[in-house]
């Protein structure tokens, strides 16, 4: 038995098979790929965008975004000049202007079926937000533009976060605040390959390399029915170190906004289990975090233990207080 074989076999051991977009219209963006959306007539696919921008829309409003910050947003965002990073069909869009009362959301994505489907879904709503395609690396806004800018499970997949950092400070105002969430790469269960494979902490095992290896192999063998969620290319990309993630540790978020000059209003160390529905309702999540929460705060650990890098950074210079009342 090879690595790759041995890989392949580790990850079917706890082996997942996504739902198909037939039977569910669930998160997973490659349900655009799915024959269901490609072959739909124009009133199918919009059916099968607001549905999908629905689901996201209620799993916000499930389990609100205040929870990973540990403190109301809504003092830091009403009235302000928003713009989203990574904004996929809209649905948590709406519900974040429906709390917090922005007086404007923009939104961007990579993908065009995720900004159509965004703008589909706020129209319905009657929310004042707009979307358009574009990359975090090169923003398409003039500089000083946006009093905040939200992010959330993003900043792991792009290709460049020094870059990504670089422009968010530059269009912000000043005085403007950037609120970021999104997984460690070495958090044990965000390996991305959970479209194959719940194994935790493979990739502390095995490279990138032959993991894509074997995860393309497990895919490819599930035949014509796997097809809509296939990676791309078979290999790693030049800015990958795992599926579509681009490897950003916390240590080395820290060194980029510590280089850039952002001011740290915020720092969030809720460990695993301390964040999330099932943390909310389980006594065994409260406990696993009560374990892990002295283990945030330690160097090394705090690379595996936090549920997520979260941050409230500040362009330097005058700002609005905020409020908690």
């Amino acid at each position: 038995m090879n690595t790759v074989q041995l890989a392949r076999w580790l990850m079917q051991r706890v082996e997942v098979i996504p739902p198909s977009p037939e039977q569910e219209i669930s998160l997973l963006g490659e349900m655009f790929h799915h024959d269901i959306f490609q072959q739909g007539s124009p009133a199918e696919r919009q059916a099968i965008m607001r549905q999908f921008a629905e689901t996201a829309y209620r799993d916000e409003y499930g389990y609100a975004w205040d929870h990973y910050f540990g403190t109301r947003l809504t003092p830091w965002l009403q009235g302000k000049t928003i713009l989203e990073i990574g904004c996929s069909a809209g649905g948590r869009s709406s519900a974040w202007v429906e709390r917090y009362q922005p007086e404007r959301l923009v939104g961007i994505d990579i993908g065009q079926e995720f900004v159509a489907s965004a703008g589909l879904f706020t129209a319905a709503r009657g929310i004042n937000a707009d979307f358009l395609c574009s990359v975090g690396e090169y923003l398409p806004f003039a500089s000083n533009s946006f009093d905040a800018i939200l992010t959330q499970d993003t900043f792991e997949h792009v290709q460049n976060v020094e870059q990504v950092l670089r422009e968010c400070y530059r269009v912000l105002k000043p005085g403007g605040r950037l609120m970021v969430v999104f997984p460690n790469f070495f958090h044990p269960l965000e390996h991305h390959l959970g479209l194959v494979t719940d194994m935790p902490a493979i990739h502390y095992v095995f490279p990138g390399e032959i993991l894509i290896q074997a995860y393309c192999d497990i895919i490819n063998d599930r035949g014509a029915e796997a097809a809509w969620y296939r990676r791309e290319q078979p290999v790693l990309q030049p800015w990958e170190r795992g599926h579509t993630i681009n490897g950003t540790t916390l240590a080395r978020f820290r060194h980029i906004i510590r280089s850039q000059n952002w001011e740290i209003m915020l720092h969030s160390r809720k460990p695993i289990g301390s964040v999330g529905r099932n943390a909310s309702k389980k006594l065994i999540y409260q406990l696993i975090a009560l374990f892990f929460y002295p283990l945030a705060y330690l160097p090394f650990f705090e690379e595996i233990v936090l549920q997520r890098i979260t941050f409230i950074l500040q362009k330097p210079g005058p700002a609005e207080p905020v409020t908690t009342s």
